[in-house]
């Protein structure tokens, strides 16, 4: 005993996989060229190629009309101005939460974000920290602590030499001792 088969539904122009309805060969009757669409997906940056595939067009009719037709190419230019001032303004959105980020981020007292930003802003060169309120007295300041640094150090220095010369006039002293008055050693 067979199944029965499922039958297969009619193609429809609503399917996909439904071919488009033949054209009479004696069709003559221009096809409307969407030319803002054309223009649009120009202005994009796709090539006209592929822009023809996608409006029905041969490339060579878009090549044509690009070159004949100021007002095609005004139009492009139109477009291409539109999509620049909506990225401008995306960027500008953009700008405006990186400061609020930013700002609360400082507020918080991140030390990271602070000296990135001290970087960025350049405020950790030489002169622009001459050119900040105070910064005549801060830098008398770091010199002063400079130099008493340097001052502790050379103490440290010869309080270590003297200590170094008082160990090995002791060794002296101690080898001098042990090798008796003749100056040789004992040794057998």
């Amino acid at each position: 005993m067979s199944l029965p088969q499922p039958q297969e539904a009619p193609a429809t122009p609503e399917t996909p996989d439904a071919p488009s309805p033949p054209r009479p060969a004696n069709d003559t009757a221009p096809k409307r060229i969407d030319w803002p669409a054309i223009a649009r997906a120009l202005a994009l940056g796709r090539n006209e190629e592929h822009v023809a595939l996608d409006h029905g067009v041969q490339p060579r009719i878009i090549r044509r009309h690009l070159k004949r037709t100021p007002k095609l190419r005004r139009l492009i230019g139109y477009f291409r101005a539109e999509l620049e001032n909506e990225a401008a303004a995306r960027v500008d959105g953009l700008r405006g939460q990186v400061a609020e980020r930013l700002s609360a981020m400082l507020a918080a007292g991140n030390p990271r974000v602070t000296l990135w930003l001290a970087d960025r802003l350049k405020l950790t060169e030489a002169e622009t920290l001459s050119r900040l309120p105070g910064a005549a007295e801060a830098d008398l300041a770091r010199r002063a602590a400079k130099r008493a640094h340097i001052k502790a150090a050379q103490k440290q220095y010869e309080r270590i030499s003297a200590e170094d010369e008082a160990v090995l006039r002791d060794s002296k002293g101690l080898a001098g001792a042990s090798a008796g008055p003749s100056g040789a050693s004992g040794a057998l």
